[in-house]
């Protein structure tokens, strides 16, 4: 093949690479090169090893039990490699965890996909920076600590603050293990992670201390017989004390039937101004059918009326009759604009210009409208673009035309049959939000969301499992409501007494109990979690001060 007109020298270097000699000595070559980085496979296979590992963990596999061990590879391929390596490792473990766990956020293109995926996998890579350092510096018993410890604060803060990301968090994939679940009463779902990184922690530990040289077959073994005694007698304990929890006579509290719509409108067209009038009236159909069980409260999903609700009067007006009619309390999604409200903070807004919010509506069976929650944490690049000037040039996230503005208050919806709290979407994954709703008089809690965007991937599943986790921390009774699915009843104990199937129309109805009764978690919040990134601050200024690391 000629290359004119770039020369002879480009003509050789063509026909060098495709020579045979040249291809016989590169595979020649790979035994050698495997050989010599073979060290350095081997921890990167175990660090892939224990990313796919987690994702089995979590739905749709629900294998909870493999989280107990999944993270053991990584920690061996950490502690034996060098900090470069183990920082690598770790990316690798990430990566693949989070590739396998969200991958449905490729439906919104590979710059969303690979953007989360990496920024998730870059938490990864600091525990395993931190694990790593711990290993150096500390001695076992206070690895033990220091190392779950740390995993805790990771998650913890990659969790909270306005761009918080809780998928992943170790402690939601077991919530289908319902005695261990219960630990989330007092430390929240960060307790049950701590638990799951410390056994895994305290294996690891076990495998290096057998596999040394120096120490004999029965030392060794006595060593970790003694250290698989304790903590399976801690989690034995902890089994116990949940199953406790879970047969324990149920109060004599009086139960309320409610009734969940789920309308299974299709994403495709949500949103089409022509199909505004048809999505109504599935709604309102759905809701007529379920009223026939004299349900005291009936919960449509988020953004049900997809119209500004109390601007367009047709739609308020039969829905306030609906509520008269079936004598029920109402809470619907909806829309709500307001042009009463001060300009925002760095501009943006002038003070006659309208906001949107997503909104929910209690209305009462007088057909009353009690109160209104504007849903106060939105999904960035969803509801809202950040820095707009900036990036809404990019085509990417252009999608979002206007941006839809955060509300500002916590509302717990006052009724004669008990005090309710509603959060909108993926507010249902923040455990901080939902517990100051709780704290402030909650008794209920309901999630209104739409996971149509998602179709059939396991985007749903896995945003049900953390609401098992909000009803046992707060021991309230969670009520999810779901455009496409799944919509769900849990108990306070974790337990999902009824649910509905993927893109499924009909209308659940289930009895609920409005707790007053709260739990240690409910009382005094996230005070695990703060204890856990104390210990590992302490553990941060103990290395830079130490200037005799463990050998």
């Amino acid at each position: 093949m000629k290359l004119r007109p770039y020369g002879k020298f480009f003509e050789k270097a063509y026909s060098d690479v495709l020579d045979k000699r040249v291809i016989k000595f590169m595979l020649s070559m790979a035994p050698q090169i495997i050989t010599e980085n073979k060290s350095k496979i081997l921890n990167l296979f175990l660090a892939g090893i224990s990313g796919c590992l987690l994702v089995l963990a979590f739905p749709r596999f629900n294998w909870f039990f493999i989280a107990w061990i999944a993270l053991v590879p990584l920690f061996l391929a950490i502690y034996r490699s060098s900090f470069k390596e183990a920082l690598f490792c770790s990316l690798v473990a990430g990566v693949f965890f989070f590739g396998g766990l969200v991958y449905w956020i490729f439906i919104f293109g590979l710059l969303a996909g690979f953007s989360l995926i990496l920024s998730q996998a870059i938490f990864i890579l600091l525990f395993g920076l931190g694990a790593k350092v711990i290993h150096n510096r500390f001695e076992k018993k206070f690895r033990l600590i220091f190392i779950p410890a740390l995993w805790v604060s990771v998650e913890f803060i990659r969790s909270i603050g306005p761009w918080g990301f809780s998928w992943g968090v170790l402690g939601y994939s077991q919530h289908n293990f319902l005695p261990i679940i219960q630990i989330a009463r007092w430390t929240g779902v960060f307790g049950i992670s701590f638990l799951l990184v410390f056994v895994n922690s305290l294996i690891a530990e076990s495998y290096l201390y057998a596999t040394r040289q120096k120490v004999s077959l029965k030392k060794s073994a006595k060593v970790i017989l003694r250290d698989v005694a304790l903590t399976l007698l801690a989690v034995f304990f902890l089994v116990g004390i949940g199953n406790l929890n879970l047969i324990r006579l149920q109060e004599s509290e009086d139960k309320i039937r409610v009734a969940v719509l789920q309308p299974s409108i299709p994403q495709e067209i949500k949103w089409e101004p022509m199909k505004k009038e048809d999505i109504f009236k599935a709604h309102l159909e759905l809701a007529q059918e379920a009223a026939e069980e004299k349900p005291r409260i009936i919960i449509w999903p988020e953004a049900s009326v997809p119209a500004y609700l109390l601007e367009e009067k047709e739609y308020l007006n039969e829905i306030r009759s609906f509520a008269k009619e079936a004598n029920s309390y109402l809470l619907v999604g909806g829309l709500y604009r307001s042009t009463n409200l001060p300009p925002m903070a760095g501009g943006g807004y002038g003070e006659n210009e309208s906001r949107c919010f997503n909104s929910s509506f209690m209305f009462s069976p007088k057909g009353e409208i009690l109160d209104r929650y504007d849903k106060l944490r939105l999904v960035p690049f969803g509801e809202y673009v950040p820095l707009r000037p900036i990036l809404s040039n990019i085509k990417a996230v252009a999608v979002v035309s206007e941006d839809t503005s955060s509300g500002s208050k916590l509302t717990v919806f006052e009724t004669d049959i008990g005090e309710l709290s509603t959060v909108i979407c993926f507010e249902s994954t923040n455990s901080l939000l939902v517990r100051r709703l709780a704290s402030k008089g909650a008794e209920m809690l309901v999630i209104m969301t739409n996971d149509g965007w998602f179709k059939r991937t396991a985007a749903a599943e896995q945003h049900l499992s953390m609401a098992v986790l909000r009803a046992v921390e707060n021991n309230f009774f969670v009520v999810q409501a779901a455009n496409t699915g799944i919509s769900a009843v849990i108990d306070s104990r974790g337990r999902i007494l009824s649910r509905t199937a993927l893109f499924e129309r009909r209308y659940l109805s289930d009895e609920v109990v409005f707790k007053k009764s709260g739990s240690f978690y409910r009382r005094f919040g996230d005070i695990f979690s703060y204890s856990c990134l104390l210990i590992s601050l302490v553990c941060l200024v103990s290395v830079i001060y130490s200037k005799n690391p463990k050998k």
